[in-house]
């Protein structure tokens, strides 16, 4: 066989590969879509609301780790309390931060009104504020006590009104469903169970080394205390991967809730994917894998948005739990 065939034949296994694994990954892509979107999507009733506002009780009251946050607080259970207590002294801590702010235009502005009726929001939750704030970034911010800032950099030629709309639905998505604040409690929590797995163990080996001891059987104790030490590790570890996941799906259900959002008021869900194009273009370094991340890759969102958008028959499932 001469060069220019194994040549060829060597491409032809090559890109036989590359289909291969590509073909794989779709798949996997679209199986963790599928799922993602039962489990975050909303509730079809809202889709059938008669206004803005109505839309968006059906989002909260349906929300069951809303519902499980909001039980478990009124239960008093410690990791709830705890985790109310450390968003809200995140927001008098960082309260100086956001008061530096260039604040350009607030709620009595008239774009930021209209944003304001056609999100419905002031009708959901009266204390509702949005600002635009004088920073060239194509991104936006909110926090927990329902204050959403759009900064300058989204008022580009190619960002229109609906994908603007489309980003204060995702923002307002994150406040009104407290995200936050189940965040940090779902974190205490796992934390929580993992140090307790983490002392079970530590004290079985404790015990295993002094029955060792006691039997003459000899025990290497540096290697104890590295596994015990090691566990403690892992268990901080597992933590903060919890952390990231949840982090990570809470960014896809504001996601998917803010595309149903401009779908329902008649611009179409396509509008704000095209919103995370633009910013997907102008923060490129959010394009590529980051698994450690609080955010999803902006290209699997859009994947995940687009699939949604193309498979209308995949709907979330009734939750267990939620507000009557």
């Amino acid at each position: 066989m001469n060069f220019s065939n194994r040549m060829k034949k060597f491409l032809f296994i090559l890109l036989n590969c590359i289909f291969a694994c590509s073909f794989l990954y779709a798949g996997n892509n679209e199986r963790e879509y599928k799922k993602l979107i039962q489990e975050l999507g909303i509730d079809t009733t809202a889709m059938k609301a008669t206004s803005s506002d109505g839309f968006w009780n059906v989002v909260w009251k349906k929300n069951e780790r809303l519902y499980k946050f909001y039980k478990a607080f009124d239960k008093k259970k410690s990791s709830a309390i705890k985790a109310n207590d450390k968003v809200n002294e995140s927001l008098y801590i960082s309260a100086d931060y956001y008061n530096s702010f260039n604040i350009e235009a607030n709620n009595s502005d008239s774009l930021l009104i209209g944003l304001l009726e056609d999100l419905g929001a002031l009708k959901v939750h009266g204390n509702t504020k949005l600002y635009i704030v004088d920073n060239p970034d194509i991104n936006a911010c909110a926090t927990p006590d329902m204050r959403i800032y759009l900064f300058t950099g989204l008022f580009v030629d190619r960002m229109k009104y609906p994908q603007i709309l489309g980003i204060c639905a995702h923002e307002f998505a994150h406040c009104l469903l407290q995200h936050a604040k189940i965040h940090k409690y779902e974190s205490i929590k796992e934390e929580k169970t993992n140090n307790i797995i983490a002392g079970v163990s530590a004290a079985v080996q404790a015990g295993v080394a002094m029955y060792s001891a006691t039997n003459g059987v000899e025990s290497d104790w540096d290697v104890i205390n590295q596994n015990i030490s090691d566990m403690f590790d892992a268990a901080a570890l597992k933590s903060r991967k919890f952390w990231y996941k949840y982090s990570r799906k809470q960014e896809i259900e504001a996601d998917i809730i803010a595309c149903k959002f401009l779908e329902y008021i008649g611009y179409g869900g396509e509008k704000y994917i095209e919103a995370l194009r633009i910013m997907e273009n102008a923060m490129p370094q959010y394009s590529y894998s980051l698994d450690e991340s609080t955010h999803p890759t902006t290209s699997f969102r859009i994947g995940l948005l687009e699939y949604m958008l193309n498979h209308p028959e995949i709907i979330r499932e009734e939750p267990k739990e939620h507000f009557e």
